[in-house]
């Protein structure tokens, strides 16, 4: 082997050991969320809630969703409202609030609905499909239903997993891109 041959393995070997260093450091940062995390509290890889929050708001039972940024927040527990119902066709899909009837009869569903939630509980990702013009009223009518049924601040919205799109039919020009929330960063700037 020549001197350049045990160079360039040397270097290879130490990018490789620093590479599975890095990736076990990390890994080792997992976010835990303690049992009564209170709602809207946000959690980052490799730290916990301070005591302060917790005695400034009471402890609320909720959801723990996996957000965009890689950490958790906890949510109001909304699987088990009333308006929430679960996909027939679609294992861990639920409708929030208004759906289209799809397929079978669905007493539940609402022929043309100004906007349709909809959430995965396996990737804790929400879509929301904005179906009424003007598009811009109706993504507030429906950022404030998911807000309220979430029970979280508007920065916390941001951190979700989610899409907000808009059918071709309903408007061509918005189609085929995430608009995003209004008061998020990056979100698109529509029409009122």
């Amino acid at each position: 082997m020549t001197t350049t041959h045990k160079l360039l393995f040397g270097i290879g070997s130490l990018v490789l050991v620093t590479a599975l260093i890095a990736y076990w450091y990390i890994g080792s940062k997992v976010a835990t969320i303690p049992a009564n995390t209170r709602q809207g509290a946000t959690i980052t890889p490799g730290t916990q809630p301070s005591t302060a929050d917790q005695e400034q708001k009471p402890l609320a039972e909720g959801r723990t969703l996996k957000t965009n940024d890689a950490g958790a927040l906890v949510t109001a527990d909304f699987l088990t409202d009333a308006d929430v119902s679960k996909d027939p066709y679609n294992a861990d899909s639920y409708f929030i609030g208004y759906h289209e009837p799809v397929g079978m009869a669905d007493s539940s569903a609402t022929r043309n609905p100004p906007f349709t939630i909809s959430y995965d509980k396996a990737t804790d990702f929400f879509n929301v499909a904005l179906l009424k013009e003007p598009i811009g009223p109706t993504r507030q009518s429906a950022e404030t239903y998911l807000q309220s049924k979430l029970n979280i601040p508007e920065d916390q919205m941001c951190r979700l997993q989610y899409s907000v799109s808009v059918p071709n039919r309903i408007n061509s020009l918005f189609s085929s891109i995430n608009l995003g929330f209004s008061f998020c960063p990056g979100a698109t700037k529509l029409p009122e």
